[in-house]
């Protein structure tokens, strides 16, 4: 899954984020998988897709403030 950075991110749809977001948690719960298994080897990428997802969910939280 390649990643967005902020400025691509904000210029998605709520329901494209959204689903973006969803995405990367299921990424993520997979990569939690196989680290409790020993098979990933970057331990970092963990770190960084939580990163990933507040990002977008901060986004998406942002947006229905500023809606408000």
């Amino acid at each position: 899954m390649k990643r967005k950075d902020s400025k691509e991110l904000r210029g998605l749809e709520d329901q494209d984020l959204g689903k973006e977001s969803l995405q990367a948690k299921k990424a993520l719960s997979n990569l939690v998988f196989e680290n409790h298994q020993g098979h990933v080897k970057n331990t970092a990428e963990i770190r960084s897709l939580r990163r990933y997802i507040a990002r977008c969910q901060t986004i998406l939280r942002e947006r229905e403030i500023a809606v408000s």
